[in-house]
């Protein structure tokens, strides 16, 4: 996702690390998204209430009580006119909340505006009722706790809250005077002052509550703020960290924000710090990664609790782990399109000499990215681990152990010092294992027996598990990569490609295959 050209842009320079402060921003009056979000879903809740509430039970109840005698059909003819009127509005203001593509201040304004008919529509009901019953009006009306009720459930600013508040007291004493001018009703002083006092007697409550609530609503928002993002909704949470959506406050393309918290490193708070700065560093370098299928990295830096944070691209699609759980294992032809471009990632970071040492299926995402389907881009390349020039060593700390177990390399599981990136070649051997079989390479009960199984144990041949016939060079190649010496298997990710290429399919996986499947299976998907 290009950005606009400026002469300087922080989010194309991600070389020049900013400390970010959670609940820096800019001063705001309005919610964030994610809050804003909440509160127009709940209008379109309350509006569906409304519609079933008149639609159902209000035309229900109208036509017992007139078969009952209790209202003549004058009486009828009017509740169903009111009612129709309310489920007419209340339909609207539903599918309006529903449809993404009106404004969510609209959906609020509308909610306001849903304040104003349900207390007309409640206050004529109750009055009539009244009427019906015993010839005067109504002691009390829904209007004063409607009053009170909508600001707590809809957060609005109190100054818009106490102005919709009184209009909605006003329907009232309107619906009150009109009946008093149109029908002959027996006045009642104690019923009057009652029914005019409380709606406006309300109007404060509603006005107090709301501006309690909208000050929190507006410090939960600021706190949802890092530096330049306003953290939306949670994508998700993993050992490391957690994910969110984000989005910048000054360009309009949305970003996944992962904060990796100390105490996820290391039980030592000093040894975690000293852990987050080296992920600081070796995010500038990983940010200099260009291969197209690499997550893009915009921004990165230390939040104020210590958490190390990076900004990366939103994708739209499914990890690996999700595509064989929800569609089982792949074909031999597609699972060799996916780990092609795997290569094409890994090989430009192997000549950096960034090691990912985290590759598992859920860090591989495969999406429809522009108009490229089945689009893989390696995920979590924040967490790599670089080498020295000339002395080959990690730069990470000992007793530190970043990976997962199931698809560890023989080497990392020993915790030796000398490791390349043939331990990355180890680990995607494992995920085409896992992409052809859905299963692991081994299944031990505990971590560390799956660690001493990778270091000890030799892995049985995928063409024994496989639903789908696996070519014999397809399966030499994955045996190769998962040789415990480093020096057996393939010697770097583009002698890998070169290899996977080689191997032949009466039916290739091709772009066409590709869109034909997305547009099956994730036709929302963009």
């Amino acid at each position: 996702m290009p950005a606009d050209a400026a002469p300087v842009d922080p989010l194309e320079a991600p070389a020049i690390v900013r400390r970010a402060t959670v609940g820096e921003s800019r001063s705001s009056n309005s919610l964030g998204p994610g809050l804003l979000k909440k509160a127009r879903g709940r209008v379109g809740w309350m509006a569906l209430v409304q519609l079933t509430l008149a639609g159902v039970l209000g035309f229900g109840a109208s036509l017992v009580f007139h078969q009952a005698g209790f209202i003549d059909l004058q009486s009828l003819v009017r509740q169903l006119i009111a009612m129709s009127l309310q489920c007419a509005v209340a339909g609207a203001i539903w599918w309006v909340a529903r449809t993404p593509r009106y404004s969510d201040s609209l959906v609020l304004n509308l909610g306001l505006a849903m304040e104003v008919m349900v207390c007309l529509g409640g206050a004529f009901v109750m009055h009539m009722g009244a009427y019906e019953e015993h010839n005067s009006i109504a002691v009390m009306t829904w209007t004063a706790p409607m009053i009170i009720f909508f600001p707590l459930v809809i957060p609005s600013p109190p100054r818009r809250v106490l102005l919709v508040s009184t209009i909605a007291a006003c329907t009232e004493p309107l619906v009150v005077f009109s009946m008093w001018a149109t029908l002959p009703i027996v006045p009642n002083i104690e019923h009057f002052l009652t029914s005019m006092l409380s709606p406006f007697g309300a109007i404060a409550l509603a006005y107090y509550a709301s501006k309690v609530l909208w000050g929190l609503n507006l410090e939960v928002s600021r706190a949802r703020r890092l530096g330049s993002y306003q953290l939306e909704e949670p994508l998700g949470h993993g050992g490391m960290g957690e994910v969110w959506r984000a989005s910048h406050h000054m360009l309009a393309r949305p970003a996944a924000l992962k904060f990796i918290h100390p105490q996820m490193l290391a039980d030592d708070p000093v040894k975690a710090q000293a852990v987050l700065q080296r992920f600081e560093q070796e995010a500038q370098a990983t940010a200099s990664l260009r291969s197209p299928h690499t997550i893009q990295i915009y921004d990165f830096g230390l939040a104020d609790d210590g958490s190390f944070f990076y900004v990366m691209e939103l994708l739209a699609g499914l990890d690996l782990h999700t595509l064989v759980k929800k569609f089982g294992p792949q074909e031999p032809a597609r699972v060799v399109y996916l780990l092609l471009q795997v290569c094409h990632s890994l090989e430009e970071a192997h000549r950096a000499g960034l090691i990912h040492r985290d590759i598992k299926p859920a860090n591989l995402f495969v999406c429809r990215y522009g108009t490229d389907d089945d689009f893989v881009k390696v995920l979590d390349f924040g967490l790599v681990k670089e080498v020295r020039p000339g002395d080959n060593q990690l730069l990470t700390m000992h007793g530190v152990v970043v990976g997962t177990p199931s698809f560890l390399a023989p080497e990392l599981a020993l915790g030796e010092d000398k490791v390349d990136g043939r331990a990355d070649l180890y680990a995607l051997g494992c995920v085409a294992y896992w992409l052809l079989t859905g299963q692991l390479v081994f299944d031990g009960d505990t971590p560390m027996k799956q660690m001493v199984q990778h270091v000890k144990d030799p892995p049985p041949r995928p063409s024994l598990l496989s639903e789908h016939p696996i070519p014999e060079r397809l399966e030499e190649i994955i045996m190769a990569c998962l040789e415990k010496e480093p020096v057996d298997r393939p010697e770097s990710a583009y002698a890998l490609a070169r290899q996977l290429e080689d191997c032949a399919f009466a039916r290739p996986w091709t772009s066409e295959r590709a869109h034909a499947w997305w547009e099956r299976h994730r036709p929302s998907a963009n």
